[in-house]
């Protein structure tokens, strides 16, 4: 059997879709058997829509690709009001995924959240995003941060919560330490390395912000 459980939530497989990768679960509903997946984690929802950042923000690497999105998204109450609806059909679990720039702003959205019709199973907090320019980080880096989030957030909600690693730290067993002591169910490991992409015929740099999030195959050795 594949089932694997956390806390006290069964899923039918350990197979679980990072946040991003399958945007709000109805983009991909004609491509996957989302039935076989044990869970799908949504993409970032932060208090306010944002536009992220200007293109080009994405570019392929050998191995893997890099990305500069800047937690582009709908915002809380639209994702509430249009994804939710859909996302509590789906055939297997969801968790949501939130972002924000300050303790508040993760707060109100996660209390938007446990208010609303959602049958989500948990929450994945993004502490960790690599190409935005404020917020994220500056808790994915900092451990009494992370224990000061997880800890109010803990207190909001009896649901699954999972606190979203940064691997662009010095010692990210420190940080995992203040996200269990703060409460948290569950680490999310590893958001992805910061890197930078450039056109060798040109000299230009392959991404508007400079620098972005590597994932793909290329990481998974450095995540383990």
């Amino acid at each position: 059997m594949l089932t694997v459980k956390i806390k006290n939530i069964l899923f039918k497989s350990p197979i679980m879709v990072a946040s991003g990768t399958f945007g709000y679960g109805d983009e991909v509903k004609d491509l996957v058997d989302i039935s076989k997946i044990g869970c799908i984690i949504t993409k970032s929802v932060t208090l306010n829509p944002r536009e992220g950042n200007p293109p080009p923000r994405i570019a392929e690497t050998s191995s893997g690709m890099l990305n500069s999105i800047g937690l582009a998204n709908v915002g809380v109450k639209i994702f509430c009001k249009d994804k939710l609806p859909y996302l509590n059909k789906m055939k297997t679990h969801f968790i949501i995924n939130i972002a924000g720039s300050t303790i508040e702003e993760y707060a109100k959205v996660l209390d938007i959240l446990e208010k609303s019709c959602g049958q989500h199973i948990g929450y994945e907090i993004n502490i960790s995003c690599p190409n935005v320019k404020e917020g994220g980080m500056e808790f994915g880096v900092n451990s009494e941060m992370t224990y000061e989030l997880t800890s109010k957030l803990r207190a909001m909600t009896d649901k699954l919560l999972i606190m979203k690693l940064s691997p662009n730290v010095t010692d990210i067993e420190k940080i995992a330490m203040s996200a269990e002591s703060g409460g948290a169910d569950a680490v999310s490991a590893v958001n992805t390395f910061v890197g930078m992409g450039i056109d060798y015929k040109t000299g230009k740099i392959l991404l508007s912000t400079k620098f972005g999030g590597l994932s793909g195959p290329a990481i998974k050795p450095m995540a383990l």
